[in-house]
């Protein structure tokens, strides 16, 4: 009998992904705002048959998660035809109601929020439109949500980016690269490491004395703890003078933008706790993912489908005076991202290869509901990182062409879900992306540890803190 089907085996690391995602984190969000200067009247069966090429394209938004909890395995199976009936498609008309960014912002999450099934051979992804009107002209909202087992940042955004391109070929009754070459499925993190020499057995020796070190805890104020299930999302962008004199500063203090953004953050964060009068610690411990895609020889696709990145922990030594002091800390941080993502040294390596992530996983695998296993998993690990960030850079700007149409990208983020209790990722994580020479800055946080004013007030306080950076200089 013919196999119908392909199968791919997940490693550890890709099976604590899905146990992550079953808790409510790390499902990630792609949300496009796009521009409609024509005022055209985009319908539903049009965007479903992009969704379709898309789906033909990519193995991997065809397939489905096996789990056999008798053998603690997973993998993806990619069926030999395509199962386009499956495809989930949420069109929300808002045309005929005055709706606000924050409307927007606030459906977004909610769609982010909904549940990917992984029971009865589901997709991994879904997606939804959200039609409204701004200045009597119909606007529209793209979210592409995915397990994050499938994509990760820099592929999301690509894939919300082909499938625009798909749209306004199909209006204008062309074909594109994207209807025409279908991609073949990649390797997984760990193999490809392998195969490629990025990773090799010395890196382990590495890994071990990293993670015997005690690292510092951020753990936000319990008064900023609401005790309810949510998830808030805020996106907003910093314009092109703005853009432009970050990177011009950087630039002169040699520091990379991720060093900037990342420091600009914690100050920020420093500045809400001494608000509501509560103590910040010295040393902060810093999470932050590296996408390996570039750093592979030869280089993977942004756009294909898989999740390759490496999570990097370490921690900061003691900070300066702060408002004094900004670009030695932040020179500081700027040359521990260069140490602990180079790959040379293995540090980059100190979550995917720990070997304890196995633990990880039977706690899902042997708890009838997530909320137990995270329980469980509080109590087994003690480090606490309540502030995650990650910076996308100019890469999907520089690779990723946005053919000319009627509708286009005017603004794009990437989030992370966050929805565990006890949560087994950070509270808040943002994310920073590089868009026709804007800055796109992404804010998601755990409702339940954080309170809506709480949050807005940080946002205030990042946006004060990046003004104070500039002034000082000018």
């Amino acid at each position: 009998m013919m196999n119908v089907e392909e199968k791919y085996k997940l490693t550890t690391f890709e099976r604590v992904l899905v146990n992550t995602c079953r808790a409510g984190d790390c499902i990630i969000m792609s949300t496009s705002f796009i521009s409609n200067k024509s005022n055209y009247k985009l319908d539903k069966s049009t965007v479903r048959k992009a969704l379709i090429f898309m789906q033909k394209r990519h193995p991997f938004l065809n397939c489905y998660l096996e789990i056999n909890r008798l053998t603690n395995k997973m993998s993806l199976n990619v069926p030999l035809e395509k199962t386009h009936d499956k495809i989930k498609l949420d069109w929300l008309d808002l045309s005929e109601f005055n709706v606000t960014r924050e409307t927007i912002i606030n459906e977004s999450a909610k769609f982010h929020s909904a549940p990917i099934s992984t029971e009865e051979k589901s997709l991994l992804w879904k997606f939804q439109v959200i039609e409204y009107k701004c200045d009597e002209k119909l606007n529209f909202v793209m979210n592409l949500v995915t397990n994050m087992v499938i994509s990760d940042g820099l592929s999301i955004s690509c894939l919300s980016i082909e499938i625009i391109n798909i749209v306004n070929s199909l209006i204008d009754g062309k074909e594109c690269e994207e209807m025409l070459i279908d991609l073949k499925p990649l390797l997984d993190l760990h193999t490809l490491c392998e195969e490629r020499n990025l990773f090799n057995e010395s890196h382990l020796k590495t890994i071990k004395k990293l993670n015997e070190v005690k690292k510092p805890k951020l753990a936000l104020p319990e008064k900023f703890k609401t005790n309810k299930r949510g998830f808030l999302l805020d996106l907003f962008k910093l314009d092109k003078n703005m853009t432009e004199k970050i990177m011009k500063i950087s630039k002169s203090k040699g520091i990379r933008l991720t060093s900037y953004f990342q420091t600009i953050t914690i100050y920020a964060l420093r500045k809400l706790f001494l608000e509501n009068n509560e103590p910040f610690p010295d040393q902060i411990p810093i999470e932050m993912p590296a996408n390996l895609r570039f750093r592979l020889n030869p280089k993977i696709d942004l756009n294909a489908c898989r999740f390759l990145t490496a999570i990097v922990r370490f921690s900061t030594e003691k900070l300066g005076k702060y408002n004094d002091d900004f670009w030695a800390d932040a020179k500081h941080i700027h040359e521990l991202i260069i140490q602990y993502t180079s790959a040379e040294t293995g540090y980059l390596f100190s979550v995917t290869h720990l070997k304890y992530l196995d633990i990880f996983n039977q706690f899902f695998r042997f708890t009838k509901t997530s909320e137990t296993a995270c329980k469980f998993m509080d109590l087994f690990d003690d480090e606490v990182c309540d502030l995650g960030f990650s910076n996308l850079g100019s890469f999907v700007n520089d690779s990723k062409k946005e053919l000319d149409g009627k509708l286009s990208i005017e603004e794009i983020y990437c989030s992370d879900l966050l929805l565990s209790v006890p949560k087994i990722t950070s509270a808040i994580i943002m994310h920073i992306m590089y868009w026709k020479g804007e800055t796109m800055f992404q804010i998601g946080a755990n409702n339940y540890y954080i309170d809506l004013p709480s949050l807005k007030r940080y946002k205030d306080l990042i946006l004060e803190t990046i003004e104070e950076t500039i002034n000082r200089i000018n």
